[in-house]
């Protein structure tokens, strides 16, 4: 059993403060939640990615580094919910996976840090392809704060995707992309539609993560899209939730096929990631299970019928 892991490593400078971020998430969830060995490759400098491995390496984990003149290195800082991003550096593309795997998941922080190439070979070697979409939608230029744009090439990568996960600013560009104009999305209804459409160019799950009010999850082969009300707990640090988020999403949906225990149990995950800094909360599998008992006896989850939507 295999969890392969594709995309930015990161280091995250919160003031005077800095952190592995980007995979990072993905990495230490996955160890938690699958029952398998996880694979990591990335880019980055020789000395950082000998640190990180550090963290993160173990007889489960192995991480293939490809060595680069540059780490990405991020400025984050949070207004409220607004997280804003300035590159201080960028590594090279990715531009080729030649690992077989049951699950490949690609987490790219800016939209040239993972080829389309590599998505379309790993479409042939991995029995479910996961991608958090927010690397195709962000422009990325050192000193300058990163923007969002129109996905690019939008057809040609999401025809090579199985599980689909974006955030509420992303789901706009992600359209924008697919229609070739720019498109704004102002309510939960066009957020649905939005979904849908977004589905029909091949992801078979589409994750829409809503932030502190939760998530939407809206499947193709039943039609049906479940709002996920968050948990309530005290938050800490958001960073990294989205990417504990859909690594449990995937995990659980490979495993058993069934939006709804997939996107309780992601919810439930990403919930324990917010309580504490960078990456020292994140819960395993059991631990998560204890909670989504409790998530159940207390949340009411939300089905739609899309197609009277």
């Amino acid at each position: 059993m295999k969890f392969a892991v594709v995309g930015g490593l990161c280091k995250d400078i919160f003031g005077e403060r800095k952190e592995f971020g980007g995979i990072t998430y993905n990495v230490i969830s996955a160890v938690g939640m699958w029952n398998g060995n996880v694979y990591a490759i990335t880019k980055a400098k020789k000395e950082d990615l000998e640190k990180w491995k550090a963290i993160v390496e173990n007889d489960r984990v192995k991480v293939f580094g490809i060595e680069d003149k540059a780490t990405t290195t991020l400025k984050t800082e949070y207004f409220g919910e607004e997280r804003y991003q300035t590159p201080i550096s960028l590594s090279s593309a990715i531009n080729s996976f030649g690992l077989k795997a049951d699950i490949v998941h690609f987490n790219p922080l800016f939209a040239e840090q993972v080829g389309e190439k590599a998505i379309i070979e790993a479409r042939k070697k991995a029995d479910m392809v996961s991608l958090d979409v927010q690397g195709f939608v962000r422009k990325a230029k050192v000193g300058k704060r990163m923007e969002h744009r129109p996905m690019k090439n939008a057809e040609k990568i999401l025809k090579n995707v199985d599980l689909l996960k974006l955030s509420e600013i992303e789901i706009e560009f992600v359209l924008s992309g697919l229609k070739k104009k720019r498109v704004k999305i102002r309510s939960m209804k066009e957020e649905i539609e939005a979904i849908k459409e977004i589905a029909k160019c091949g992801p078979e799950v589409v994750e829409l993560t809503l932030g502190r009010k939760g998530s939407i999850i809206y499947s193709k082969r039943t039609g049906t899209a479940i709002f996920f009300p968050a948990f309530a707990t005290e938050t800490v640090d958001e960073t990294g939730a989205g990417d504990v988020f859909a690594t449990a999403f995937a995990t659980i949906y490979f495993e058993t096929g069934d939006v709804e225990a997939a996107g309780g149990f992601a919810t439930v995950a990403s919930s324990f990631c917010v309580e504490g800094k960078a990456y020292n909360r994140i819960a395993d599998r059991e631990e998560v299970l204890r909670r989504v008992k409790e998530y159940d006896r207390r949340i009411f989850v939300e089905r739609f019928d899309t197609q009277n939507i």
